[in-house]
């Protein structure tokens, strides 16, 4: 059955990508040179889109790719920053480019006024078919650093406009990118995945680096973690991998294929990685096995996935990682069958949180609620507690105001979100309104703000992962510094410098003399800009109100007379 998928997948494939390449433009006027490929492991997400470089630095002119319209603007301080969605109905695509340093001066003048109306720095700007047309080849842009973004590039995405899909741009492109170079393996995990299984002897997991060929012994069903890049002609840089397929006795097992995905389907990239191994490690091992609440479409398998070895015979199994232009890397296995006896004596009297079923987890001063579809597979909670604060990076025993609640002793990605309440028994009332939920990863000790609601003694919140939960306080106000305000007048610009050492900046407001004025937010640098505006500014003194507010509620004011 998974040939018969498999040739399915890749005969679609192939289509679609003859007939789509060379049919769209180039975003950029130089060569087009990658940083980051479609489908990459990222933190929480896999990447909906391609990287291309900008020789290191901004504002390149950004062109249409193809005839269609301007469909939607987005400005933000996070994800794509500011970005250009544009409509191509011939095609039934969308393109996306995100990180753009600045706007032409159409939409410039489109996305001012929508933040002077909503008085906010974000804004969503929908448009419709007739508001704003382009040709292939027009400028409307200029390549930037904005948003989340490690350095100047293009993000550039194309979407299924009918679906919502993200697709792999690369095919479009692939006669202009050269690749030679093969996907590189970087090291293995064997896994025991069940008490019952064994590896060279031992039910753990077997972590070998990076090689060229295994061979080892186990006992009922394993399977496998990978860890690997691709490499391309021209450039130092890693990408994510294409294709990875694992063959016992060349009998297909498992297949992921990275062709498109849907929002939805982002966060699962957590179910296909060793999750515990990526936020103790931060390195990305994907697994050959797919849990069952994963529905993730880029996965095929036989048995899950899972390899059952009950003979003692030699067990021949090739791993095969293939990028899309054919370049093949084969990693040979050999599974000696060795039967043994396994230490089945582990006892679990925790709850048992299924994956097909909606969850509740109650215990004393915490109250878990997990709807249908949350979690991937069955869950163990081991649910324990930690009076202590002791080597926790940031937090003191004033902020920290409940027990430390490991629902899990390790993290368990969900899929969306679940909803967690933790009575906040020893918060005094007038702290409340300053208090929030707050993660702890065990590995790092670093606690991460999470926030949530006060109600009836206790707070609560949405949460992405189970691990460890307390409540803390943050009662700190952000600090505000200007920035050589003697020079705002000959540069033309406010800069003020903002920071939260806890809870994290979660608003801001510029008035001048007593009016909204636009302040862009760049939080890689924590700054504030107001740049003079002409229209809205006249000639004089003029009184500057800035106020920020963290996601705990505290906040602090900045206020200067300036001269324009």
């Amino acid at each position: 059955m998974i040939k018969t998928l498999l040739f399915a997948v890749l005969m679609i494939q192939t289509g679609l990508a003859f007939a789509q390449t060379q049919s769209l433009g180039k975003p950029l006027g130089i060569p087009l040179q990658l940083s980051g490929s479609f489908c990459e492991l990222r933190s929480n997400h896999f990447h909906a889109g391609l990287d291309f470089r900008t020789q290191g630095v901004e504002g390149h002119p950004l062109k249409a790719v193809r005839d269609g319209y301007v469909a939607r603007i987005t400005v933000s301080p996070w994800g794509y920053g500011n970005a250009v969605y544009i409509n191509h109905p011939s095609d039934s695509i969308t393109t996306v480019y995100g990180h753009i340093q600045r706007f032409n001066d159409i939409i410039t003048d489109i996305v001012k006024k929508r933040q002077y109306e909503m008085e906010s720095f974000s804004v969503d700007v929908r448009l419709d078919s007739n508001a704003m047309p382009v040709k292939q080849g027009d400028i409307f842009a200029y390549s930037g650093n904005t948003g989340s973004s490690g350095g100047p590039h293009l993000h550039f995405e194309i979407r299924d406009s009918r679906t919502g899909d993200y697709l792999d741009p690369l095919p479009f492109y692939r006669n202009l990118i050269h690749d030679s170079r093969k996907p590189e393996l970087q090291g293995l995990i064997i896994y025991p995945m069940n008490d019952t299984s064994m590896v060279n002897g031992s039910s753990s997991p077997l972590m070998i680096g990076k090689t060229s060929q295994i061979t080892a012994s186990a006992w009922g069903e394993i399977s496998f973690g990978i860890r690997a890049v691709d490499r391309m002609n021209g450039t130092n840089f890693s990408f994510g991998i294409k294709q990875l397929s694992v063959k016992v006795d060349s009998l297909d097992v498992f297949l992921y294929h990275s062709d498109r995905f849907s929002y939805d389907e982002s966060d699962m990239l957590n179910s296909c990685i060793d999750y515990p191994l990526w936020i103790d490690k931060r390195q990305f091992y994907f697994k050959t096995f797919i849990e069952p609440g994963n529905t993730l479409r880029s996965v095929l398998s036989r048995n899950g996935g899972k390899i059952r070895i009950d003979k003692e015979r030699e067990y021949k199994i090739l791993i095969q990682i293939t990028d899309l232009y054919g370049n093949t890397t084969v990693l040979p296995i050999i599974i000696n069958g060795i039967q043994g006896e396994a230490d089945i004596s582990k006892s679990h009297t925790a709850k048992v949180l299924r994956w097909y079923e909606e969850n509740v987890f109650e215990a004393e001063g915490i109250r878990l609620i997990l709807p249908f579809n949350r979690l991937y597979t069955n869950v163990i909670t081991d649910y324990d507690t930690i009076a202590g604060v002791s080597g926790i990076a940031g937090v003191s025993g004033e902020e920290l105001v409940s027990k430390i609640h490991l629902i899990t002793k390790k993290p368990i990605p969900l899929h969306l979100n679940g909803q967690l309440t933790i009575k906040a028994d020893m918060l005094p009332d007038s702290l409340a309104s300053f208090a929030g939920i707050v993660r702890i990863n065990l590995y790092n000790k670093k606690v991460s703000w999470i926030g949530g609601k006060y109600n009836n003694d206790s707070i609560t919140a949405n949460i992405s992962e189970l691990g460890a939960y307390a409540i803390a306080v943050d009662t700190v106000k952000p600090k505000i510094t200007p920035v050589e305000p003697s020079l705002w007048q000959s540069r033309k610009q406010i800069t003020v410098k903002i920071k939260d050492d806890f809870s994290g900046i979660g608003s801001f407001r510029g008035e001048i003399n007593g009016k909204y004025v636009l302040f862009e937010y760049d939080p890689k640098n924590a700054k504030l800009y107001y740049i003079f505006d002409n229209k809205r500014l006249t000639p004089g003194y003029h009184r500057l109100m800035l106020t920020v507010t963290d996601n705990a509620g505290n906040t602090a004011e900045f206020r200067h007379t300036f001269l324009y």
